[in-house]
């Protein structure tokens, strides 16, 4: 008896298949506890609950990013995305609770405290300096993280800290335009106006920096008493457009591809557009028309209008108004569209819908007067006033 209970043992011990069942089971036993101790409740509550968007895109984006942390509420990836989402679209405290439970499942990755020191540095250089500090301390190599703490600590008058940091950038990237700027800039507090000027000329072409460098070079030349080339330095930044962000820096790019509302969409296609990158502007093109239908039935009522097709204006207008009944924009068209058509007093009553949400809407209360002057003129004399007091004068 004793022999075969040793024998049994010897078995369970050994065998490979029972090893393998057991691990099988112990991983889910595993999982299930760590599923029921780890999983966020439906109805717990998350940073920025309570927020609406406007947008639609938006909230249904935000809706799915919540989920996603819901369904994995251990992975950083998932709270860093719901993150970036909130500040894409102007939610920063939010986006900065997210990107701390971000860091807190994922002690190594140095892009959450990066990101999360961009945020503080709205309002608060000191705790934007301290936050990026630690990305660096994950990895001392990139760039990113140190240009920003060497741009922060000038800020904050520690021009020998920000020197160090900007010299060995310099060693490592000798050749970069915002590195120039940025030690040219340490160069003039320091006092060292000959190598500040000497430094800004390489940062003076770069699409990312010629406005900068300009306004730099501007009181370079200032502090060396050359009046006229400081005006003429002056008023060539003014001429320039504004600089372009950097395209490699992971926050830009990480804002681009949280960025999906209506008007980011709009501004990458400007970006596209003046870049002269033909082919990235059609697809933000198709991509603005997929998600935003609304803006294809605009352009098409728009065309109707000018070959005065006033009902066949109507009805693009209408159909945009269904995807987009929040859309100002439409429903003055709309307006213009039925007035054209002898329908001024339900012009009247679209125009009265849109002042009832922008009340300080100078132009609706410049068509409503227009519009209400045979109706009712008393009504009419009103929205005149308010036009004028709105800043738009009806002739």
């Amino acid at each position: 008896m004793k022999s075969s209970v040793q024998a049994a043992t010897t078995w369970f011990v050994k065998s490979p298949w029972l090893r393998f069942v057991l691990g099988i089971l112990f991983a889910g036993v595993l999982f299930f506890y760590c599923r029921t101790v780890f999983m966020v409740p439906k109805d717990m509550d998350l940073p920025g609950d309570g927020i609406s968007f406007r947008d639609p895109q938006v909230m249904a984006a935000y809706e799915k990013a919540r989920s996603n942390v819901i369904g994995s509420p251990t992975s950083a990836v998932a709270w860093a995305q719901l993150g970036l989402l909130f500040a894409a679209h102007h939610e920063d405290y939010p986006a900065i609770e997210c990107l701390e439970q971000a860091r807190a499942l994922d002690e190594h990755e140095w892009r959450w405290p990066y990101f999360q020191s961009v945020l503080y540095a709205k309002s608060d250089l000191d705790v934007a300096l301290s936050t990026v500090t630690k990305a660096i301390q994950k990895s001392s190599s990139e760039i990113w993280p140190r240009l920003r703490q060497a741009d922060w600590l000038l800020s904050l008058g520690q021009v020998e800290a920000a020197r160090q940091v900007f010299e060995a950038l310099m060693q490592d990237y000798p050749d970069a335009a915002i590195v120039a700027l940025g030690r040219s800039r340490v160069l003039l507090a320091e006092g060292d106006i000959q190598t500040a000027y000497e430094e800004v000329q390489k940062a003076l072409i770069h699409p990312s920096t010629q406005r900068a460098a300009h306004e730099h070079l501007a009181r370079i030349e200032a502090m060396r008493g050359n009046t006229t080339q400081a005006a003429d330095a002056a008023t060539k930044a003014r001429g320039l457009p504004f600089d372009k962000p950097w395209p490699d820096d992971p926050w830009i790019q990480a804002i681009h591809a949280s960025e999906i509302s209506k008007q980011a969409i709009f501004d990458k296609i400007v970006i596209a557009e003046q870049s002269g990158n033909i082919p990235a502007t059609r697809e933000l093109i198709r991509e603005l028309v997929r998600l935003y239908p609304e803006v294809d039935l605009l352009a098409q009522g728009e065309l109707e209008m000018q070959k005065s097709n006033f009902l066949a204006a109507e009805k693009y207008f209408r159909a945009g108004l269904s995807f987009d009944p929040s859309s100002i924009e439409l429903e003055e068209f709309l307006a213009e569209a039925v007035a054209q058509q002898g329908r001024k007093e339900e012009a009247a009553e679209l125009l009265q819908n849109i002042l009832s949400r922008e009340p300080s809407y100078a132009p609706a209360w410049r068509r409503l007067a227009e519009y209400l002057s045979d109706i009712d003129p008393e009504a009419s004399r009103k929205a005149a006033a308010q036009a004028a007091w709105y800043g738009q004068a009806v002739e």
